[in-house]
């Protein structure tokens, strides 16, 4: 465990050094050299990488339990809990599934993030990319949070999603989806 968590370290310290201090990071990239700089960020993340692969590979032999979810929280305790209180269907990011019948149906959902200034395009140009992706599947959830419409690249971008999609499918409900409608 502890050869993981030290690669972890290792691995995730060297990503984020522009993240905590960029100056510095720049200051000594431009001392060593962009070549030499880039070689020992490429070895630390490699050693970083190494590490957790192997650390992995030991703590897998010697299990820790970390953190144990209450029973309500996985398994059928779960599921039982929704259907006493009548919910039959249940939907995650990639599936809906139909509690009583056990049907699961692959449907990953199209989403936005408005969470950083930086995500409000990206999201927007991989909605734009997943829908030509996603053109020929019979089935597409569009996921949307409501503070997310204020944001103005998010609603152009929902706009012409929901064109294209309505434009080449029929809207249906989730009951239909899972065969229980």
């Amino acid at each position: 465990m502890n050869a993981l968590l030290l690669g972890l370290v290792i691995f995730l310290g060297a990503h984020s050094v522009s993240i905590i201090n960029d100056p510095w990071r720049n200051r000594l990239a431009a001392r060593m050299g962009e070549w030499p700089w880039k070689g020992l960020y490429a070895l630390v993340s490699i050693a970083g990488f190494v590490l957790i692969v192997w650390g992995y590979g030991l703590a897998r032999q010697d299990p820790v339990v970390l953190y144990t979810p209450p029973a309500w929280l996985h398994g059928p305790g779960l599921a039982d809990l929704l259907r006493q209180r009548d919910l039959d269907l249940t939907e995650g990011f990639w599936t809906i599934a139909n509690l009583v019948s056990g049907r699961r149906v692959f449907a990953p959902a199209l989403s936005w993030s408005t969470a950083r200034p930086w995500r409000w395009h990206l999201t927007a140009g991989i909605a734009r990319a997943r829908g030509l992706v996603e053109a020929p599947r019979g089935l597409v959830r569009v996921a949307i949070h409501p503070p997310d419409v204020e944001m103005p690249v998010v609603t152009r971008s929902l706009t012409q999603a929901l064109t294209h999609l309505t434009g080449t499918r029929a809207t249906i409900t989730y009951r239909q989806v899972v065969g229980t409608e």
